[in-house]
């Protein structure tokens, strides 16, 4: 149950989950590594979104432990190579990720790690190499996700856009692929399919977020009347989001509804004050 939870395509809703079931398995039997090994990866997912040094000191504490009864254990040095990685000891780190790979050059887990580190080290085309490499491998949802986020993030917009959209057949109602795919196409300047990923979100997850998305668009669009539709929808949804109610106003004065444009800026107004 508790792998389940983590290797879910919406394994961050699911960590502490994980964390708690694979915690009840180690528990009900000390000697089981491999539950040992899950358990600290799962620590070190959940310390990147939930209280980073509580549950990075439970892995590290956990990785010692098994580094001390398996020091050649690929599996425990890849989580060793992580926890250098995430104190920024990227030389160290990338040591353990070139012995591994030397040793098990059909490790996908080992590519993906040292293709991190390369990524840290703003060496972008060793870094795509390496993940190219991890999903030649072993291609998963997981693995795509880490590549078209690596493109979005290094400003390699067509690139991300063609692993988005690998993913959204995968996980069609994956509410945050959408976001950021629809944020792509954006950014490129193609606004109508923008609109239409960013409607397909809010279908999966009707959110302040997601509608706002739409509206952010419409906008744009020079479409005001449907953009305050959705930004009182989305305000609906969060009352107290200081820049949807100045988003509304603009809304508002742009389609002359000029009372509730002065109302809506008002809000705002409050908000900061508060």
């Amino acid at each position: 149950t508790g792998l389940s939870f983590l290797h879910r395509y919406d394994y961050q809703n699911n960590l502490k989950k994980a964390v708690v079931e694979l915690e009840s398995a180690v528990k009900i039997s000390p000697a089981f590594t491999d539950g040992k090994i899950q358990l600290a990866n799962a620590y070190l997912k959940l310390a990147k979104y939930d209280d980073f040094s509580l549950n990075f000191d439970f892995a590290e504490k956990l990785i010692e432990q098994l580094l001390h009864d398996h020091p050649e254990d690929s599996n425990v040095l890849l989580l060793k190579a992580s926890t250098l990685k995430l104190k920024s000891r990227f030389d160290e780190s990338l040591l353990i990720y070139q012995n591994i790979l030397s040793r098990k050059p059909q490790l996908s887990s080992g590519w993906l790690g040292i293709a991190e580190v390369y990524e840290a080290q703003g060496n972008h085309k060793l870094a795509e190499s390496s993940y190219l490499q991890a999903i030649n491998l072993h291609e998963s949802w997981f693995h795509l996700n880490v590549l078209a986020t690596f493109y979005y993030r290094t400003s390699q917009l067509e690139k991300a856009e063609h692993i988005f959209q690998r993913l959204i057949d995968l996980t069609p109602n994956n509410a945050m692929v959408l976001q950021t795919l629809g944020a792509i196409q954006f950014s490129r300047s193609d606004s109508n399919s923008a609109l239409q990923t960013f409607k397909q979100a809010a279908i999966s997850e009707p959110s302040a977020l997601n509608y706002s998305n739409i509206a952010t668009v419409l906008f744009y669009q020079k479409k005001f009347e449907l953009a305050v539709y959705y930004y009182e929808l989305a305000i609906s949804l969060n009352s107290k989001h200081i820049i949807l109610w100045a988003n509304l106003a603009d809304s508002y004065r742009w389609s002359e509804q000029h009372k509730n444009a002065s109302a809506a800026y008002s809000k705002a107004l409050e908000l900061v004050e508060e």
